[in-house]
């Protein structure tokens, strides 16, 4: 134990985390920030990857279910992923993202459309931005 704070969150008076929990790294970064009411996860949510304040996701939730728009980052803290989930269930457009080594730039590597959680198409493309593949289902 280094005395170092872990994390905050606050209660309710029937003992439900309410509002928002900060949990730290052992630096005191920011790990990540939770919203919560009525002991369910209810807002906005932050995850930080690593000490250095680098995202791994951001989003929100609605009655402890993923809720609202998400964006997901990769071990290098480049989005990776962005998307809308409607009750847990990825809904709409979501987009994956490759980043070229070579050319250091990041691409839209894949657009998928989903329908009440289910794969509706998928497109994926090169990293020129060429479509190469088209699926529907």
């Amino acid at each position: 134990e280094n005395g170092q704070l872990s994390s905050e969150e606050n209660y309710s008076d029937k003992s439900q985390k309410d509002g928002e929990q900060i949990r730290y790294f052992e630096n005191g970064q920011i790990n990540s920030k939770t919203t919560y009411e009525s002991g369910d996860k209810n807002g906005e949510f932050i995850d930080y990857l690593n000490k250095e304040g680098d995202m791994s996701q951001t989003g929100s939730y609605l009655k402890d279910k993923k809720h609202g728009y998400w964006k997901h980052y990769n071990s290098k803290g480049k989005l990776y992923q962005e998307g809308e989930y409607l009750k847990n269930n990825k809904s709409g457009l979501w987009k994956t993202y490759g980043y070229s080594e070579k050319d250091n730039q990041q691409f839209l590597k894949q657009k998928i459309m989903f329908e009440n959680g289910r794969t509706k198409e998928r497109i994926v493309y090169n990293s020129k931005g060429e479509e190469i593949r088209r699926n529907s289902y």
